[in-house]
C-alpha cells in the first residue's frame, strides 16, 4: 500500500516482526502537524521522538497496522 500512495521521498522500514511500521518523512513538516493530519484521516501515527526522546527524531513516525484490516488502511 505505501508503494502505491507514499510519495517517492518518504522511506518506511518494513519489520521484521511486531506491529508497527516506521516511516520517515522530509523534515519540511513539522512533526506535530504531520501527526494532527494524519490523526483528522484517521491514520494512527505516533511520533518518533515518543520512543526514542534523547535523539532527534523529527520526521519519524511509527504507524500500527495491527488493528486494522487491509482494506481499511487503502483507505
Amino acid at each position: 500500500m505505501l508503494r502505491g500512495n507514499a510519495p517517492d521521498n518518504v522511506i518506511w522500514h518494513l519489520p521484521d516482526g511486531g506491529l508497527n511500521i516506521w516511516i520517515e518523512i522530509p523534515c519540511r513538516m513539522h512533526s506535530d502537524t504531520f501527526i494532527l493530519e494524519a490523526k483528522a484521516v484517521g491514520l494512527p501515527l505516533l511520533n518518533g521522538a515518543a520512543c526514542y526522546p534523547i535523539q532527534n527524531n523529527e520526521g519519524y513516525f511509527r504507524l500500527r497496522f495491527s488493528n486494522y484490516k487491509e482494506a481499511d488502511l487503502e483507505k
